[in-house]
């Protein structure tokens, strides 16, 4: 075997000492690629996972959002303050029921509230949607919601009642 591969050295033209610094940095260049490798791949697994697991999420969200009647949820929005759903405003409704901090800004916009939330984990801000503001009768026509890291993300949310 070693006479095979020195048969191949001279063919290509080096010597026996450009031959040592070509194979070395050889498996040094193999060794790194493989050194970086493995964290590039968990670096793509995790993400893959968090991406797949935003997708599952918005599609549940997108498909149970339209089922909930709305005559249902205000009905259940009395019941469950004990006064009448029409008393507070929109503004008032939204901005008791968020967890503190989460919103950055909210602002009226006619019949609507425009609110802006920044760095919030998507797990909270489904609950606040689905939980806490549903049972009011609260619409929401328009959302964007962009993925920062993780759990985190950014939304701006424009609802109406």
């Amino acid at each position: 075997m070693n006479q095979i591969i020195s048969r191949a050295w001279q063919i290509i033209g080096y010597s026996e000492g450009q031959r040592t610094v070509v194979t070395v940095c050889l498996i040094s260049a193999i060794g790194m690629a493989i050194i970086l490798l493995f964290p590039a791949i968990s670096y793509y697994k995790s993400n893959k996972y968090n991406y797949l697991e935003q997708v599952d999420i918005s599609l549940w969200v997108g498909n149970n959002l339209q089922n909930i009647s709305n005559k249902f949820l205000s009905e259940k929005a009395a019941k469950i303050s004990g006064e009448l759903v029409t008393e507070k405003s929109l503004f008032s409704l939204i901005s008791e029921t968020s967890k503190k901090g989460m919103i950055s800004r909210i602002e009226q916009r006619g019949s609507t509230v425009v609110v802006t939330i920044d760095k919030a984990r998507f797990s909270d801000l489904l609950s606040w949607l689905s939980e806490d503001l549903s049972p009011y009768g609260i619409h929401v026509q328009r959302t964007t919601i962009s993925y920062i890291d993780g759990d985190t993300v950014n939304a701006q949310i424009i609802f109406s009642k």
